[in-house]
């Protein structure tokens, strides 16, 4: 199971990373949920969009980077 894949990358000129996947497995016996973390820095302002997939399920999100002022 490859886990969570990011088939729509956010726009480099506002949010760099993502590929640094991290994986934490469930922990047995304390009803722990196993989890992936992608991490993300807002590098230039602006609105991009992400869309991540496991099988048929889809999670997308938009994110909005303010100028700074």
């Amino acid at each position: 199971d490859d886990g969570w894949l990011m088939t729509v990358s956010p726009n480099p000129a506002v949010l760099d990373g993502g590929d640094d996947l991290l994986f934490f497995p469930s922990e047995a016996g304390q009803g722990g949920v196993a989890y992936h973390e992608f991490s993300f820095i807002a590098v230039g302002p602006g609105r991009t969009t992400v869309t991540l997939t496991h099988g048929f399920q889809q999670f997308t999100f938009t994110v909005q980077v303010a100028a700074r002022g």
